[in-house]
């Protein structure tokens, strides 16, 4: 069957209001004409279109490099980003992972945890590999040194802090710059973005990318379920995988693993600084930065578990009715003043198609979400 012919908003930021806008169609309802039996037809015919879950051309199951994706630590991210990168993206018979996550979320975060995901096991072989080379040069006389004095017994020795150098530079730069071949998908480089048709189609095969998908990451914030789209992906892929495959991430230990891994350099530095000659100004220079990551720590540790508690909450009453949808805020009337499609009840159409009712669905995500959240 032909899908209906649809269109996409003329706005070139490809955010959750454009993906939204992709299932919508210019139609011949005026706003002062109320919704008809053949309007009702349309929303049914068209969830039963997304529900087959097909591409519906192969040209349109694309993907791009991860490192295509965090080029330019991550810009095409930032929901205020402008730029064309739809060349950027490729044919492909399957993805390595759908990047699932809401535009209302904090960009930095989602971009510091894609790179800890992507290249921090590399950044950390990196930067040991280096400092074991800074250290094999300092031992090899070709760094320079300065003495120091060990108060305890006297004795003094070449002190370089090569060794740290190294490692920090190579790990930073590695986490930055490295560029992961892995094929994932990312909407705003995969979806054509100028060409209406090739838009609306391509938001019509997201069911479809979904299944040629063998996992998806979710970068999991307080916003994610609060959204009609990620609530979509979500039941496409619970469909089409199951459990297996998902993979759930909160954005906020981006932010925890980077705290402890400066706190542990702080620690080193301060080894560097503090002289070892003077005992007590050393103690009281340990203690004083102990004080400091214990509240700081701590600090971070009641945000987390906020952050848990908010989540668990919002998981606790998920219901797709409560989900936003930028359609819905505008009434269904586009700023030409023509009726439009409500995304709503063509995405309940599909997850009634898939799970058998919505309600099966949201006690499906509320289950699942509500053990991951504790346990990422």
């Amino acid at each position: 069957m032909e899908p209906p012919q649809i269109i996409g908003s003329p706005d070139p930021n490809f955010d959750e209001v454009e993906r939204e806008t992709g299932l919508q169609r210019e139609s011949s309802l005026g706003p002062e004409t109320p919704r008809s039996v053949d309007f009702n037809d349309l929303i049914q015919e068209l969830g039963k279109e997304v529900a087959k879950m097909d591409v519906k051309d192969p040209e349109l199951l694309r993907a791009t490099l991860a490192s295509s994706a965090l080029s330019c630590f991550g810009q095409v991210l930032h929901k205020k980003f402008h730029g064309d990168m739809y060349p950027a993206s490729f044919q492909t018979e399957d993805i390595d992972c759908f990047w699932s996550h809401s535009w209302h979320g904090l960009a930095w975060e989602k971009i510091l945890l894609l790179m800890l995901l992507y290249n921090g096991r590399v950044s950390l072989v990196v930067g040991n590999l280096a400092a074991m080379l800074g250290m094999a040069l300092f031992f090899a006389g070709l760094l320079p040194a300065y003495p120091r004095t060990f108060s305890i017994e006297g004795a003094t020795y070449d002190f370089g802090p090569w060794g740290l150098t190294f490692g920090c530079i190579a790990t930073l730069s590695a986490l930055v710059l490295g560029r992961p071949g892995s094929k994932v998908f990312v909407d705003r480089i995969c979806i054509h973005q100028s060409d209406e048709m090739k838009k609306s189609m391509g938001v019509l095969s997201i069911g479809g990318i979904i299944k040629h998908s063998k996992t998806m990451l979710v970068l999991w914030d307080p916003s994610y379920s609060t959204r009609l789209w990620t609530t979509f992906e979500l039941a496409a892929f619970l469909k089409s995988h199951g459990e297996s495959g998902l993979i759930v991430r909160p954005t906020f230990l981006a932010t925890a693993s980077v705290a402890v891994s400066l706190f542990g350099l702080l620690m080193n530095l301060c080894n560097v600084v503090v002289s070892i000659e003077n005992a007590t100004a050393a103690l009281l220079t340990i203690a004083g930065l102990m004080l400091m990551i214990l509240v700081i720590g701590g600090a971070g540790l009641r945000k987390y578990f906020r952050w848990v508690d908010q989540c668990s909450l919002q998981l606790a009453d998920f219901s797709m009715a409560a989900a936003k949808a930028h359609c819905c805020t505008i009434n269904h009337v586009d700023e030409f003043g023509v009726r439009t499609l409500c995304d709503r009840e063509v995405i309940a159409e599909c997850v009634c198609s898939w799970f058998g009712s919505v309600k099966e669905f949201e006690e499906s995500v509320t289950l699942f979400f509500l053990a991951h959240v504790w346990l990422s």
